[in-house]
């Protein structure tokens, strides 16, 4: 989707890239050509950026209540006048300005167009939250029976139905395809990390069954770093 290259490719401001889209589907149906905004997703990226520049452009002229340049400045959009076929100018877009904002609004306000940008929102507000929270914060480390085996799956099905879509990612121990992982570590997202509280009910370690399993849940401790041997003291030298 054009959001996501504006996003994640060129790197722009999601909220600017939000309202650059919006502009460019008005765009599409003033100038009737309702392939317009397909076919920028096959622009290059320098080009692209060019246009989403032209597009901020004319949204700060048109969220202007005075026209900000003294004359109608002659070839500005020079990318917008050539994908539309006609001769949009910083004067029109000004002229035009309330119906043009109420379009725009009205776009940004349908969820069907921007379902993938909501999407897109959340996964870097969530990647955000997790780098702010270590992820051995967020870590359970779980020890099971040994001649009892548990899957992975059964790991992710029972923590899901209990507290919904909370893991971010579950660690088993790596074994030979016919041995039994007796550990596992599950890392939580950093929204929902106040559930290692209440699934350990405020002790260091509980009990409980996966499918008549049991297994031991403790919050995860990581791997302090080995402190560097101190250099063995050398002989002075005194000149």
């Amino acid at each position: 989707m054009l959001f996501t290259r504006l996003v994640v490719s060129l790197g722009r401001d999601p909220g600017e890239a939000m309202k650059v889209v919006a502009y460019l589907v008005w765009l599409e149906k003033r100038s009737k050509d309702f392939r317009l905004v397909s076919k920028l997703l096959h622009w290059p990226d320098p080009s692209l950026n060019d246009l989403a520049n032209e597009a901020i452009l004319a949204l700060n002229c048109i969220e202007s209540d005075h026209f900000p340049y003294h004359v109608n400045i002659i070839g500005v959009l020079r990318l917008t006048q050539s994908v539309t076929q006609k001769c949009v100018t910083i004067r029109y877009l000004h002229e035009n300005r309330v119906s043009i904002i109420c379009a725009v609004t009205k776009i940004i306000n349908d969820d069907e167009i921007f379902d993938d940008a909501n999407e897109l929102l959340r996964s870097i507000e969530e990647e955000r939250m997790n780098n702010i929270v270590p992820r051995d914060d967020r870590t359970i480390f779980l020890t099971f029976s040994k001649g009892y085996p548990i899957s992975e799956a059964e790991v992710r099905d029972y923590f899901s139905r209990r507290f919904g879509d909370i893991i971010e990612g579950i660690y088993m121990q790596e074994v030979n395809l016919t041995e039994q992982p007796l550990y596992a570590r599950i890392v939580v997202r950093s929204n929902a990390i106040n559930v290692i509280d209440v699934f350990l009910e405020g002790t260091g370690k509980v009990k409980f069954c996966i499918n008549r399993k049991h297994v031991w849940a403790r919050k995860y401790v990581g791997k302090s770093p080995s402190p560097s041997p101190s250099p063995s003291p050398g002989r002075l030298a005194f000149m």
